[in-house]
């Protein structure tokens, strides 16, 4: 029984190393290229042309109050 107990353990132990390596691994792969896309800068959206049916997030300069 003990040597079942120690192969598992060794077997947990590696796929956490294994685990941690690829993790860094993605971190700094993505870390590299977002950091680069960060750096440059982006140009505004186009506006939209808007009418009676478009809804925004716009702040509105009076108080809104609902049922009166």
């Amino acid at each position: 029984m003990g040597k079942t107990s120690t192969s598992r353990r060794a077997l947990s132990a590696l796929a956490s190393v294994v685990t941690a390596a690829l993790l860094i691994t993605g971190m700094t792969t993505l870390g590299a290229t977002g950091a680069a896309a960060a750096d440059t800068p982006s140009t505004p959206p186009p506006l939209l042309q808007r009418n009676d049916d478009v809804v925004t997030s716009d702040p509105i300069p009076t108080v809104q109050i609902d049922n009166g």
